[in-house]
């Protein structure tokens, strides 16, 4: 029997290797350790604090057998005193039982005037301690020698890569799916080997701790033990384990390490994983306008997006509008158009931030963004998007495809790094979206603007409206609505900051869909925009034939 006290209030983390050929079956016998902390005050003998401690560890093992976890107090302050036990996700209720009652009664003799003591034991564990403990989360760590244990003397570096392979999945198992109550089994084959782990935390915290505390013990586990033939981290909140044979009673999920030599195929089947969703997605949607176009008798060709068909409707200055535009652009009210964008904005911060892998469309435009019957956006064409790596912020390329024209005309919807220099980031979507944002709220598209004549693209008209006051000069009368003034403003605002000319200035696509709900936020004032200054460009009254204002020609270049 191993018995330790610690100088941390909150107890420590303890790590225990056992030699896969020397350990025995599980028994409620096997103890792993007794932490009994000493900076805290003692209690006496035959005092309340112990008479309610007794109390707590004759009731805890009843009650934590019935759910295989349970948190709760006897007495009152200052006597009180609180407890946990916790069994492996695994074991049925008598073991569960059994060993609960074992570990209370060893931490209980072993412990004796400590007011905080955790034992840990192979199938359960038992905390109590003086002060109120639930759904808080500490993580520290002390480790005995493990110099006798028996290491992996074959391919020890492909051993903790599949072994981090496998920790790692059950990691998220256990953290990301409540219903299996924050526990996780799993197998993974190694050579002639079968590699058995699992992942388990406290109940009483939320998932972001659960997740924490097991990545923080699972880089414990590979400091350790990852060249060797077993390994167990314990700590108050959670726990991971792995052995070369099954220690577990509960089905489990065979895993198969990727082939390290087939990146290449990794790369593709990342990506069909990717797209294939996006494929059927697009596919049921498509059907689904394609059903409403028919019932209301209107046969095309080509299911276009809601949102394109805005754009359509953002007639120049010259051009009449027929009764049949009037009413289909009578269906986009302000509110529609709000919702719209909502819509492309979250979508927008799924791939960005909420993805398993980190998405970069790089192609966003109004033709790329399909309505269903309710008018819910979603993005779509994902044939130019980009999948991130882990940590990796931003990317290059040598092939600039997208959407732009020369921007003595307009920006189209590439942001500058992007149309440039090949730069790309979440940023070049955001920009992308700060342009759609802007044609929304004025019915006009970017790319063809009507104060072309001017020198001016879209974004420097908006820019220099709002720097003037006169923001609402850029809305679409259309969309006048004297009570959707605040919320007209407000697209405009979160517009014209997407678009500013230096990336970093941009907003994340978190903080935009925060700026468009419903509860207002204070907004930074935006910067220059990209692409604006055209509107610089002085104009002169010339004959017909002089070539240019000023005698040069300048000429926009458009990548393909």
């Amino acid at each position: 029997m191993i018995v330790m006290t610690t100088k941390d209030v909150n107890l420590v983390m303890f790590l225990l290797i056992i030699p896969f050929s020397a350990l025995p079956a599980i028994t409620v016998e096997d103890h792993l350790f007794t932490s009994c902390s000493n900076n805290t005050s003692n209690y006496t003998l035959n005092s309340p604090f112990e008479s309610n401690l007794k109390l707590l560890l004759e009731n805890l093992p009843s009650i934590t057998s019935l759910t295989g976890f349970n948190y709760t107090s006897f007495g009152e302050p200052p006597a009180k005193v609180y407890g946990q036990a916790l069994c492996r996700g695994d074991v049925n209720s008598s073991s569960c039982q059994a060993c609960v009652e074992k570990a209370s009664q060893e931490i209980f003799e072993d412990c004796r005037n400590y007011t905080d003591a955790i034992i840990w034991y192979e199938l359960c564990q038992v905390h109590y301690s003086f002060q109120n403990m639930t759904s808080l989360y500490v993580y520290t760590g002390k480790y005995p020698d493990r110099d006798f244990q028996e290491k992996f003397l074959s391919d020890p570096k492909h051993f903790s890569d599949v072994l981090i392979y496998l920790m790692t999945n059950l990691l998220t198992e256990a953290a990301v799916n409540p219903s299996e109550q924050m526990f996780a089994t799993g197998s993974i084959k190694f050579r002639s080997e079968t590699v058995y782990g699992h992942a388990q935390c406290t109940r009483d915290i939320i998932p972001d701790d659960c997740q924490t505390c097991l990545k923080t013990a699972l880089a414990e586990l590979k400091g350790c033990c990852s060249s060797r033939q077993g390994g167990i981290i314990v700590s108050r909140n959670c726990d991971v384990r792995f052995e070369l044979y099954k220690y577990y009673n509960a089905s489990s999920y065979l895993l198969t390490y990727p082939n390290p030599k087939g990146s290449n195929w990794k790369i593709g089947m990342v990506a069909l994983a990717a797209c294939a969703p996006v494929v059927v997605i697009v596919i049921v949607i498509g059907s689904c306008i394609a059903c409403l176009l028919k019932e209301r008798g209107q046969q095309r060709g080509v299911e276009r997006s809601h949102l394109a068909l805005l754009q359509e409707l953002a007639c120049p200055r010259g051009v009449t509008m027929t009764d049949e535009d009037a009413e289909r652009r009578a269906l986009l009210d302000w509110e529609t158009c709000y919702t719209i964008a909502s819509g492309i904005a979250r979508g927008l911060l799924y791939l960005h931030e909420d993805s398993r892998l980190r998405i970069i469309h790089r192609d966003l435009k109004p033709s790329n963004v399909l309505l269903d019957h309710e008018m819910v956006a979603k993005i779509s064409d994902f044939g130019m998007a980009r999948i991130f790596c882990e940590n990796q912020n931003k990317a290059n390329t040598r092939r600039v495809v997208g959407t732009f024209t020369s921007y003595a005309r307009n920006s189209g919807y590439m942001a500058p790094e992007y149309a440039m220099g090949g730069l790309f980031s979440v940023k070049s979507d955001v920009f992308s979206f700060g342009v759609i944002l802007l044609e929304m709220a004025s019915g006009k598209r970017s790319s063809g603007f009507y104060l072309s004549e001017h020198g001016q693209t879209l974004l420097a008209y908006a820019w220099r409206l709002w720097n003037e006051g006169r923001e609402m000069e850029l809305v679409d009368p259309s969309l006048m609505d004297r009570s959707q003034t605040e919320g007209i403003v407000r697209c405009i605002h979160v517009g014209l900051l997407c678009v500013q000319e230096d990336p970093a200035d941009r907003p994340t696509m978190s903080f935009v869909v925060l700026a468009l709900g419903s509860d207002p936020i204070a907004l930074p004032q935006p910067k220059q925009p990209a692409f604006s200054l055209g509107k610089m460009v002085p104009i002169y009254k010339s004959s017909p034939t002089d070539p240019s204002v000023n005698q040069m020609t300048v000429s926009g270049i458009a990548p393909r």
